[in-house]
């Protein structure tokens, strides 16, 4: 039920964008399936890298960052005029993910349970349209590092995820 009424808020909005999430979780989900990601993401990695391509967007105002800024929207006096949507995404995902009946993680260990909200939160917060060029300028720079010297595979690692689910 709640989540019905998170992705439906605004049921004209979300039709169009709804489709645009199917498909993120999709395309991330065949990157994943045809072993692409997984010769540079571990197994947790490719976990939490799917549920934030299913969670980014949840809760979405229909609205943008520029607007709720320069409205002074309750979101954007709560995270400072800074990846406001986003960073409701993300908190939204996590209050939803810790309640007893949407708790996933209640068998994870505490260390990969704080290693996925961690993961998750960075791919969220980097769907931010303010952050695509510096994320993709970033990527580019590790991947012309990483083909020069391919056995450091680490220095793209850290960018591909978070370039995967904004493509």
């Amino acid at each position: 039920m709640k989540i019905n009424f998170f992705f439906f808020n605004f049921l004209y909005f979300f039709k169009s964008h709804l489709i645009k999430i199917i498909l993120v979780c999709h395309n991330v989900y065949y990157i994943i399936h045809t072993k692409i990601l997984s010769k540079y993401l571990i197994d947790i990695e490719l976990f939490s890298l799917l549920l934030a391509a299913l969670c980014h967007d949840v809760d979405h105002t229909g609205r943008t960052n520029a607007f709720e800024a320069a409205s002074y929207s309750p979101l954007a006096l709560k995270y400072n005029d800074e990846s406001i949507l986003e960073n409701h995404h993300s908190a939204l995902t996590f209050k939803l993910l810790c309640e007893k009946e949407f708790n996933i993680f209640f068998n994870v260990p505490n260390d990969n349970f704080k290693y996925i909200r961690k993961y998750m939160i960075s791919n969220i917060l980097h769907t931010d349209m303010k952050r695509h060029f510096e994320c993709l300028n970033a990527f580019d720079l590790k991947y012309k590092e990483f083909m020069d010297t391919p056995d450091s595979l680490c220095k793209i690692k850290t960018n591909l995820s978070k370039t995967i689910i904004f493509s």
